[in-house]
């Protein structure tokens, strides 16, 4: 089908699916020889296994044990996925109540077929909750199965009249990420509370000096919200509005390792170096510097420039003179 509309084969790149060895070996089996493609791993499917499994372990072992299961989802290279992963095995070593977990995480999830969820496997915001793809699956068990098992017969007339319902809408596809509204409410929640701040190169620094001060490149300081602990909820949560509000692994994620003078934040490139422009492509860093330069709007629309000229107030220059009074207009015709 995918041929016949477009007139190339189809050809896949990456799969991404949960722990289920049979539709791992479904898809090597369908697209194993024409496809050279990755086998990605759910990681919204690995934290809900780890914390089944940790369901046993005291808060402060919890804390430590996702802290860095985090910490080794977000690496940057392959390199440091291989540091990172050393040494969380050598910190849970060290202590005598994971050892049960620590086997079944090396099992299950650092070894063999499902150990693909890091975040360099990936493009920026490939891998994100928010893919359209899997809003379509969403939206097909919503609108269209409403979350019942149909035989198939119906099923197929289901399916039917859901790609006649797509056929006209058409969407449009990106080829880069771009910002969504929760990430817009939390930059906004964080520039109310000077959270977000520039660091101003100024000519006698030691950065001038050395060419850090390039007109495209925006130095952000983030600084992390107070996280008072809410005896109602019974954990702590971010002093900002709950709109705004990140867990406190992602928000982690946004100054975690931050340059003494802030993130280098290149709006050429609308490029960002922290760990979580790494994941979703965008990042309150990159958001804020883009508002500073005023190259969006508060809501993080693109800013239009009217470049037409604008006349001056008053009356328009006459280009023809007018008539003396004191000629009579019969005394210039009879002339």
């Amino acid at each position: 089908m995918y041929a016949r509309v477009n007139g190339i084969e189809m050809a896949v790149k990456y799969v991404l699916g949960d722990a289920d060895s049979a539709q791992r070996n479904a898809f090597y089996q369908v697209f194993g020889d024409d496809c050279d493609f990755d086998y990605l791993m759910c990681f919204y499917h690995v934290v809900a296994k780890l914390r089944e499994r940790s369901r046993g372990l005291g808060s402060e072992l919890s804390k430590i044990v996702f802290r860095e299961v985090y910490d080794l989802h977000f690496s940057g290279t392959d390199t440091e996925y291989a540091d990172t992963k050393t040494a969380m095995l050598e910190d849970w070593d060290a202590h005598v109540d994971l050892t049960a977990f620590s086997a079944y995480a090396q099992a299950q999830w650092l070894q063999g077929p499902f150990t693909k969820w890091q975040c360099f496997q990936t493009p920026a915001g490939f891998a994100t909750t928010n893919n359209p793809v899997e809003q379509f699956n969403r939206a097909l068990k919503r609108d269209y199965t409403h979350h019942r098992q149909l035989k198939m017969g119906l099923l197929l007339a289901q399916l039917l009249v859901c790609c006649n319902h797509r056929s006209m809408g058409l969407p449009r596809f990106l080829l880069s990420p771009t910002c969504p509204q929760t990430l817009r409410t939390r930059t906004t929640g964080l520039r109310r509370r000077d959270l977000l701040l520039e660091n101003i190169v100024t000519r006698s620094s030691i950065d001038f000096l050395l060419g850090a001060a390039d007109p495209d490149l925006v130095h952000i300081r983030a600084v992390p919200p107070t996280r008072p602990f809410i005896p109602e909820l019974n954990r702590a949560q971010e002093d900002i509005e709950i709109s705004a509000q990140f867990g406190v692994h992602y928000a982690h994620m946004e100054i975690e390792g931050q340059p003494r003078t802030g993130w280098p934040v290149d709006l050429r490139t609308a490029h960002c170096p922290c760990r979580y422009f790494l994941k979703m492509g965008y990042c309150c860093h990159l958001l804020f510097a883009q508002q500073l330069r005023s190259v969006v709007d508060e809501v993080g629309d693109d800013i239009l420039v009217n470049r037409k000229r604008v006349a001056k107030a008053g009356r328009p220059p006459e280009r023809w003179p007018r008539p003396t009074a004191s000629v009579a207009p019969w005394t210039r015709a009879r002339a």
